[in-house]
């Protein structure tokens, strides 16, 4: 039996499985909290073991457990509050996708990589916690999380993913290593607070879109190290000082010509082949959404969908 068949055992009140679940009510209004903790012993969550499960509200793991699965407790929308001990080692892709209202999270010791996806869409998410051994901080990890003001990317950090912290639109201030040698396309594209960056000597290339839209980027500073800036890499970086503008190769302000005409950070998550009809990675229902058809620049063509989280 499934840590989630005993949970919904748990909600009905048979038995406490692998849950307890605390109920609280409101004089005006009859509220279920749902507080889940894991059951020592447990060593993993599998993946999407709780996925979509809307009253999960509080989660303890306990000391023992290693492995978080991918989409563990994808679209779990109402989780407010999560305790990782340190015993785990990983977490999976898109293990907290969707979690609208989880606000802080820390991650830690011991685990190395921050998988793609992992915390993508948590809007309400201000403060996160990376330890230093972290070496990667996978695509599209922190993606959309439009309310995190600040990230202390740790030493030891090498890589930083494609869309990482895509639209992160408060994101004011970012601190990058010199451990990191590579910085992937869309890493920060969309973070229109952020005002400086400093990239790291060692980095060789400033990929395509990488400040994309960085409205109030003034001043970059970039070392020696850096051999080519790519396409579009600091389109709509229209506030940026002279000084950086003189280093900066004229195709870097263009727009990218693999990119979808029109795709903005305010409501377009990601974009699919048009001959894929069955495409569903989170299970969108296109009928549920407005969506329209673009074609890109190479000519194929593409649907946009267009969701509640950016």
């Amino acid at each position: 039996m499934s840590l989630f068949d005993k949970f919904k055992k748990a909600i009905f009140g048979k038995n406490s499985g692998n849950a307890a679940v605390q109920k609280k009510t409101n004089n005006t209004v009859p509220m279920v909290e749902m507080k889940l903790i894991i059951p020592k012993g447990t060593t993993q969550i599998k993946g999407h073991e709780f996925a979509k499960y809307d009253d999960i509200k509080s989660i303890i793991i306990p000391e023992g457990v290693k492995t978080i699965g991918d989409s563990a407790f994808y679209n779990c929308k109402n989780l407010t509050d999560i305790v990782i001990p340190d015993s785990v080692t990983k977490i999976g892709g898109f293990a907290f996708e969707h979690c609208g209202n989880l606000t802080s999270v820390k991650i830690p010791m011991g685990v190395k990589t921050i998988g793609e996806g992992t915390f993508r869409c948590c809007k309400n998410l201000t403060d996160i916690t990376i330890p230093d051994s972290v070496t990667e901080i996978g695509d599209f990890a922190f993606e959309y999380c439009g309310n995190l003001t600040s990230a202390k990317i740790p030493m030891g950090v090498k890589t930083i993913g494609e869309g990482a912290f895509r639209c992160c639109k408060n994101l004011t201030d970012i601190a990058i290593p010199d451990s990191v040698t590579k910085i992937n396309k869309q890493a920060f594209e969309g973070c229109e607070n952020l005002t400086s960056v400093k990239i790291p000597e060692g980095v060789v290339d400033i990929e395509e879109d990488t400040f994309k839209n960085c409205k109030k980027l003034v001043s970059v500073e970039i070392p020696e190290s850096v051999k080519g800036i790519g396409t579009g890499a600091f389109r709509g970086c229209y506030n940026l000082d002279t000084k950086t503008k003189k280093i900066i190769p004229e195709s870097s302000f263009k727009k990218n010509d693999d990119s979808v005409n029109g795709m903005s950070c305010t409501c377009v998550c990601y974009a699919t082949p048009q001959d894929d009809p069955d495409y569903d990675r989170d299970g969108v229902d296109l009928n549920k959404y407005s969506w329209e058809i673009r074609r890109a620049m190479n000519g194929e063509t593409y649907v946009a969908v267009w969701r509640s989280c950016c």
